[in-house]
């Protein structure tokens, strides 16, 4: 008597293969796979420019192209900054409007369609301005502000470094100093 075939069903779950291939390196032009710090790989969304027609009594209105990218809160936690920072960025440095929707699960360029390797570059842009130690190139970087300056303390080398005070967004975060979190707060020691 012959045994009855048996066919092997997949396991329900996480698909391990797809989410290594979904990590990507932080920043992304570092080619090494066996690499430590990752973040998640940009998902965006392409909204092409249209014509809606709600209502017949009212003219069309065009509505213009949008970029969303989907996963701005898992890449903010990543990169151990404040989705706040990261939106505000994309903002400033690609000169749109930008809305985040839906409770900080995606944010939304309003004004134009872009590939994902052109958020790619301006991500990887910030990550080598704001998160990567100047010294080590290590991620684990925290911000602190002074004064007139903002300071990036590196966990693993122990070194503290000016941010550059040209960007974009460290003058916006100097001239805006309750806009966001994550500036852990100063005090001088008058015993030093």
């Amino acid at each position: 008597m012959s045994r009855p075939t048996r066919t092997i069903q997949p396991k329900k779950g996480i698909n391990k293969r797809k989410l290594m291939n979904s990590m990507v390196n932080i920043p992304s032009t570092n080619p090494d796979p066996h690499y430590r710090y990752k973040m998640p790989a940009l998902e965006i969304r392409i909204n092409p420019a249209r014509i809606r027609t709600n209502n017949l009594k009212r003219e069309p209105v065009e509505v213009p192209a949008s970029t969303q990218i989907q996963n701005l809160a898992p890449i903010a936690k990543a990169l151990n900054r404040p989705v706040e920072y990261l939106s505000k960025y994309f903002e400033l440095e690609l000169e749109m409007q930008g809305v985040m929707e839906d409770r900080q699960r995606w944010f939304k360029l309003c004004g134009g369609e872009l590939t994902e390797h052109e958020l790619m570059m301006v991500l990887d842009k910030f990550i080598r301005r704001f998160v990567l130690c100047y010294i080590c190139n290590n991620p684990e970087t925290a911000l602190t502000i002074f004064n007139s300056y903002i300071v990036k303390e590196c966990g693993a080398c122990g070194q503290s470094t000016r941010v550059d005070r040209f960007s974009k967004l460290t003058r916006y975060l100097l001239r805006n100093r309750n806009f966001g979190i994550g500036f852990a707060p100063v005090s001088v020691d008058a015993t030093r």
